[in-house]
């Protein structure tokens, strides 16, 4: 009778056992959705551009006058996002993994640094966005990019880029450029003196050359060129800047003045313009007790003549001489007006 008793709590213990492990089963299925549904996104807005250092969280080194960025409080409906070269008087220098994950729709990331992308395109970017990394040739976004299989364009500006005068009308400069890849046109920025930079000019994608007119006699300018692209969304992103170049509108100086000593005098010789009506020569004695003040002695009215002998000086004595050319403009605003170069000065002793 006790085996059996025995037996049957054994069974009963077992059956007790059995219904647990079946009701927690039951209570884990009962708290895991079937098909649990994935988070909701915020609505498409179309295209949304954020260009403001305000939006970003960063982690500042105060000595070294540097950020990290470290995480994104703009608008995460994002489509276009720019990261500047500095934030806050910061240089920018790293991005930390995950700062663009709630970003949903970003498809362009322009980076105006050397920045350091942390983690990989899955980690910093929403799973579904593959954005296009837009910077400069040879810094780290081109190699982030590069390594995790997203495009990478470049915004360089042109590698050449020059202005020059405009030897007949001296109102106006002749710009030169190559060409970029990808550009679509060009936007060309001027200014006068130390003064801030306008846009004078936007320009097609042919790299012909360009006349910048309307410039003041006697001003200097500074020109520098930026080119523009276009995202998938026919967005524009301006480039970045090609080197300057500047013109001062007057007569290039005369090349190769000499002066030598001969019996008697002096012989000044130059390399000829053919952009200029002729030139002036100015001279003065360097004697001593002689007048310090320059006086001209000559005006060579071709261009072609270009040599002078001043005769009748005093033997042993030393002198100076100072040449410039000169113009008589024909045409344009500035038509019947004499403009002259910079002198260049030179010294010889009479024989």
């Amino acid at each position: 009778m006790k085996h059996v008793i025995k037996v049957r709590i054994g069974i009963l213990t077992c059956l007790l056992l059995v219904l647990t492990m079946i009701s927690g089963i039951i209570r884990g299925y009962a708290d895991t959705p079937i098909n649990p549904e994935p988070p909701l996104l915020p609505a498409w807005s179309g295209i949304v551009t954020v260009n403001s250092e305000d939006v970003f969280v960063t982690a500042d080194d105060s000595v070294n006058k540097t950020c990290t960025i470290t995480g994104y409080t703009g608008n995460e409906v994002v489509t276009t996002l720019y990261i500047p070269e500095k934030i806050r008087g910061n240089t920018v220098v790293a991005v930390s993994d995950q700062v663009f994950h709630s970003c949903y729709y970003l498809r362009n990331l322009i980076i105006y640094g050397n920045v350091e992308l942390n983690g990989n395109s899955s980690s910093m970017f929403y799973v579904t966005q593959k954005p296009t990394i837009w910077g400069k040739k040879g810094t780290k976004p081109e190699t982030f990019a590069a390594s995790n299989g997203l495009v990478f364009q470049a915004m360089d500006g042109p590698e050449e880029f020059s202005a020059k005068t405009n030897t007949i009308l001296l109102d106006r400069a002749a710009i030169k450029w190559s060409a970029v890849d990808g550009a679509v046109s060009y936007k060309l920025y001027r200014r006068k003196g130390n003064g801030k930079y306008t846009l004078c000019a936007l320009l097609g994608n042919n790299s012909e050359p360009f006349s910048s007119s309307n410039l003041e006699l006697g001003a200097t300018y500074t020109f520098k060129m930026h080119p523009v692209f276009y995202t998938s969304d026919n967005e524009e992103i301006e480039g970045f800047a090609s080197k300057e170049a500047s013109i001062t509108m007057k007569l290039a100086e005369l090349k190769k003045l000499r002066a030598k000593g001969i019996k008697g005098g002096v012989q000044l010789n130059w390399e000829r313009d053919k952009d200029v009506s002729g030139y002036d020569i100015y001279m003065k004695s360097l004697a001593k007790g002689a007048k310090a003040d320059y006086k001209r002695i000559k005006v060579v009215g071709k261009n072609k003549t270009t040599g002078y002998r001043c005769k009748k000086l005093v033997k042993g004595t030393k002198y100076s001489f100072k040449v410039r050319s000169f113009k008589t403009l024909n045409k344009g605003q500035h038509k019947g007006k004499k403009i002259y170069s910079s002198f260049v000065t030179v010294h010889a002793k009479v024989k």
